[in-house]
């Protein structure tokens, strides 16, 4: 006599399919807000300055602060803060150490606040802070 075997219906893994209708759902509208960041001025670069030269170029406007601009050491771009505002507007927050009217080194951190004419290839410092 041969036995008899039930075969039941395999049971769809329903985690599994939440899981990766989740996961495709998730990357669907990371990319999707990506964009619209991206579009809303997130990461957008006014006249072709890039991060590097508004950097440099607010380092060059606060050396005519410091009393002995030979000693600075400025901040590595990674401690550096660069915005785009719009409108060929940027704010840097950074710091440098450089010796003070004692001769000692220390550390001054700032806020810059620049303006770039794309006509005249010029910055111009609007406000700067420091402490």
């Amino acid at each position: 006599m041969s036995e008899e075997q039930s075969v039941e219906p395999k049971k769809a893994n329903v985690l599994g399919m939440q899981f990766w209708v989740g996961a495709s759902l998730g990357i669907v509208l990371g990319i999707g807000m990506a964009f619209l960041f991206g579009m809303m001025g997130g990461g957008m670069e006014a006249s072709g300055a890039d991060r590097s030269e508004v950097l440099k170029q607010s380092q060059e406007f606060y050396e005519e602060e410091l009393i002995a601009p030979s000693t600075a050491v400025w901040a590595p771009m990674n401690e550096s803060e660069v915005e785009y505002l719009g409108g060929d507007r940027y704010r840097v927050e950074s710091h440098v150490d450089a010796q003070n009217e004692n001769g000692a080194q220390i550390r001054e951190r700032y806020e810059m606040w620049m303006l770039y004419d794309p006509d005249k290839e010029e910055w111009e410092m609007e406000v700067y802070y420091n402490n």
